[in-house]
């Protein structure tokens, strides 16, 4: 019993700590993403 419930609470912060891992990259990707789009952005302003 005990050790199903040490599996049922490690899953559980597995699952957690993906779910974190998977909100940082969608972030940092997001950042990024906005990033070029603004870069881009200035390259236009500049060359119009």
């Amino acid at each position: 019993m005990t050790m199903v419930k040490m599996m049922s609470s490690t899953s559980i912060h597995y699952v957690m700590l993906a779910g974190i891992l998977f909100i940082f990259s969608y972030r940092f990707y997001h950042e990024n993403v906005i990033m070029k789009e603004k870069k881009r952005g200035v390259k236009s302003v500049y060359q119009s």
